[in-house]
């Protein structure tokens, strides 16, 4: 597993896939740090693609794994209203890639 340290960091993970292909992988996971990723084709050949949570338009892409948005938001939200007894307070939720 390869982790590319956040969004745009579209040449670290191109640069990770061809680890993978020289790993010999039968299939890449990709968490994709873009909406678009260029010449991906090219770079994956016939290795079929799945996509973890962020979507891209590829025909390589051959099934995704994706997350309720709403939930994301609503469930943490709903946790902190009955956590605070309806007592104003102060709370950031930031889970963007540092």
């Amino acid at each position: 597993m390869l982790e590319a340290g956040g969004y745009s960091q579209l040449a670290t993970q191109q640069a990770q896939i061809d680890q993978c292909k020289q790993w010999g992988a039968e299939a890449i996971l990709l968490g994709s740090s873009t909406t678009s990723f260029p010449d991906l084709q090219k770079q994956v050949a016939n290795l079929p693609v799945i996509e973890l949570v962020n979507a891209i338009d590829a025909p390589q892409v051959k099934s995704r794994v994706g997350v309720p948005w709403f939930q994301m938001g609503y469930q943490p939200g709903r946790y902190l209203v009955q956590w605070s007894h309806g007592k104003t307070t102060e709370r950031a939720v930031d889970a963007r890639p540092r």
